[in-house]
């Protein structure tokens, strides 16, 4: 097998892994957001929850009231996610 062809299985070896890893994080988050806290205190490293949230700007009913170009310079795009910060437990008990 050439080095090319090594290279490919080694990377899709890696993508399954990389799922897979992926996929125990997603369940593990879920878990730390039921928990309702904001912050979560392990052994070695505390979790620090920051849920982030968007508006919503209504396309519709702006066009009642501007033009096109109106609403372009009004449109931002956003993101919505949860952010877990993670940092050493160290760090928490001397800001405390």
């Amino acid at each position: 097998m050439s080095n090319i062809a090594n290279l490919v299985d080694e990377y899709e070896a890696a993508k399954a892994i990389l799922a897979d890893q992926i996929a125990i994080v997603e369940k593990l988050k879920e878990q730390i957001l039921e928990t309702n806290l904001d912050i979560l205190i392990g052994t070695n490293v505390y979790l620090e929850i920051d849920l982030r949230e968007r508006k919503n700007f209504n396309n519709k009913l702006a066009k009642k009231f501007l033009t096109d170009d109106q609403i372009k310079l009004c449109t931002e795009k956003s993101t919505v996610y949860t952010n877990i910060s993670m940092d050493a437990l160290s760090k928490l008990k001397k800001a405390a």
